[in-house]
């Protein structure tokens, strides 16, 4: 099951990019890396993801800007695919157009 996007704050404009910020909660059964799709966040194309420190589990994200994929990960260790991250929540603020 894919991860779950809530948007919290959509639409500010900043410069000539849109700015939103959401909660991420993780997949049920990991699969990396985890796409995001930019209209989810209101958008049609992200620039960039910043997260808001790690998850409530602990976990680090990491943003692909080419592929607008999102891995987790553990200090310097990518989290291995099947795994749960249903209970893993992220504040996230996204850029992009």
């Amino acid at each position: 099951m894919a991860l779950t996007v809530t948007a919290t704050e959509q639409k500010t404009v900043w410069g000539n990019k849109r700015v939103t910020t959401a909660t991420i909660t993780g997949p049920a059964s990991y699969l990396s890396p985890e796409t995001l799709v930019p209209a989810d966040f209101g958008m049609t194309v992200i620039d960039n993801v910043v997260s808001c420190g790690v998850t409530n589990e602990g976990q680090g994200i990491h943003f692909d800007k080419t592929n607008t994929q999102l891995t987790y990960w553990n200090g310097t260790t990518e989290i291995a695919d099947a795994i749960d991250l249903s209970g893993a929540t992220i504040e996230v603020t996204v850029y992009g157009r």
